[in-house]
């Protein structure tokens, strides 16, 4: 697998509704199956479900999370 990493710690872009958006930047784009693997991967929690990141290719990891959740969603997110 390519070792994919965040360059920086996930920003804030972004709160709708209660719901915080945030961006990880990665070194670079990853392979569509390192997104699949990503994907696949076993959930720590109902909250942390890898199926609710998004990549994107020009701005990187995507995510949204309660407020309160947001500290779990950084230490969970094992690129």
């Amino acid at each position: 697998m390519d070792k994919i990493l965040p360059i920086a710690s996930p920003q804030a872009i972004g709160v709708a509704d209660g719901l915080y958006s945030f961006v990880a930047r990665l070194n670079e784009a990853p392979a569509e199956h390192w997104i699949y693997s990503f994907k696949l991967a076993t959930p720590v929690a109902r909250e942390f479900d890898p199926e609710r990141v998004v990549f994107d290719r020009q701005r990187g990891l995507l995510f949204e999370s309660e407020e309160a959740l947001v500290p779990g969603w950084i230490d969970h997110i094992d690129l």
